[in-house]
């Protein structure tokens, strides 16, 4: 609006201008244009700082990235790692990884959640990357089916929905969280009384839970559903449950958190139990085999009765419900590992996989635990918890971000 108005104005003096003026005018023209520039460098000047200062800035920052691109400095911040290389142990105890770990052999590991080896680290100075809750869980798959699939040979009990749930008495909550306590000594793995974990919410219901340990309890079910003890060994239908035989727990070698945990107290409280009724059989053994046998009879040949084994990255949601509990799955090298076949599984297992409705996904899932764990039974939901990495601690400072995602835990495929 300043300039308009000079302009204008200059213009008008020279259109009215008298003769013997003329000097006067330019000189005024002159003083107008001088005190025009004037303000505008006044206005302009701000501007020109900024860019300045900006153009500074980025040279400062230049000059810092280029400092920071040293190979003896590491930026913090900003987390780098070149190539990881992932050190396999088959059939290892825990102890033996640790030893390489405090050796410095391997850089990161998961957990420990085991007390002892928890306080090792710790008292070795070694970074823990914050807990969070982990969508897993362990569980023991009980072959459902009424025949195993090689042999063709029978495969009661375990085919009998009232069987495995009398085995939820025989081997309660309460005892779970004790053996599991007893093997890891710290609180943040617990034992689970639902086949969701906890992390998944809201899927997961916690006002559905399997029983604590009650063997008056499991004996009612077992005695109103065709079962006696008039003999020294377990019959049904007046017949003996698998005569001369045993119930078989399979676990992976190395894995000692089975036999000495949930999965040999299970055994132990199956046994104490068939003590309880006074019959001699049949009895619960627990035996190791290496882990590709292991999946083989999970998921392929399935002669097996029970096994212990855990299922981790399952993620936020439970379409994994589908996967292990819908008939369509019960295919070779198919995830439902039990052979359960059940019409209204398979429909709520169809709403989770495939309906767009939050609340019709959560009342799927919450009729699929109550079914689950008062009805049907087809594998005990053992253990879940808080999960954890450490890192070593590194002079480099290269290892000092790597940290667990939110709500996911570090057993997953993108930490």
């Amino acid at each position: 609006m300043i300039r308009e108005e000079l302009c204008f104005k200059t213009a008008a003096s020279k259109h009215t201008k008298k003769k013997g003026e003329e000097t006067t005018t330019s000189r005024k023209t002159i003083m107008w244009t001088l005190i025009l520039l004037l303000l505008l460098a006044t206005c302009l000047q701000p501007e020109k700082s900024l860019q300045t200062n900006e153009k500074n800035k980025a040279t400062l920052n230049k000059n810092a990235t280029s400092s920071s691109a040293s190979t003896t400095v590491h930026h913090s911040g900003l987390p780098k790692v070149d190539e990881i290389y992932f050190t396999a142990y088959p059939g290892v105890i825990p102890d033996v990884i640790m030893d390489d770990f405090l050796d410095g052999q391997i850089d990161w590991i998961i957990g420990p959640s085991r007390s002892d080896l928890y306080q090792l680290v710790v008292d070795a100075g070694h970074k823990m990357s914050e807990m969070c809750p982990q969508a897993e869980f362990t569980f023991f798959p009980i072959n459902c089916r009424d025949y195993k699939l090689q042999s063709s040979d029978p495969n009661a009990p375990l085919n009998d929905s009232n069987w495995r749930i009398a085995l939820s008495y025989v081997y309660g909550v309460d005892d779970k969280q004790a053996d599991s306590f007893g093997y890891y000594g710290v609180p943040w793995q617990y034992a689970i009384g639902n086949p969701v974990p906890d992390a998944q919410l809201p899927w997961y219901n916690e006002s559905i839970r399997m029983p604590d340990t009650n063997f008056d309890e499991a004996w009612n079910i077992l005695s109103s559903n065709g079962y006696d003890n008039d003999t020294d060994w377990l019959r049904y239908n007046s017949q003996d449950v698998r005569p001369g035989g045993t119930i078989d727990c399979l676990y992976s070698t190395g894995g000692t958190f089975y036999p000495d945990g949930p999965l040999g107290g299970m055994a132990d409280n199956w046994n104490a139990f068939l003590t309880y009724l006074g019959v001699n059989g049949p009895q619960m053994t627990v035996a190791p085999t290496d882990f590709m046998t292991l999946v083989a009879e999970l998921m392929s040949t399935r002669e097996y009765d029970i096994i212990g084994i855990g299922l981790t990255n399952l993620g936020r949601y439970v379409d994994w419900i589908y996967d292990l509990s819908h008939s369509s799955t019960d295919v070779p090298w198919g995830w439902n590992f039990c052979g359960i076949h059940d019409t209204e599984f398979d429909t709520w297992a169809n709403i989770i996989l495939t309906d767009l409705s939050v609340d019709n996904v959560i009342a799927a899932a919450s009729d699929w635990q109550e079914k689950f764990v008062y009805e049907l039974m087809p594998w005990i939901p053992v253990r879940a918890g808080l999960e954890f990495c450490t890192t070593a601690n590194d002079t480099r400072g290269e290892l000092t971000n790597l940290i667990s995602m939110d709500n996911y835990g570090p057993r997953n495929d993108w930490s």
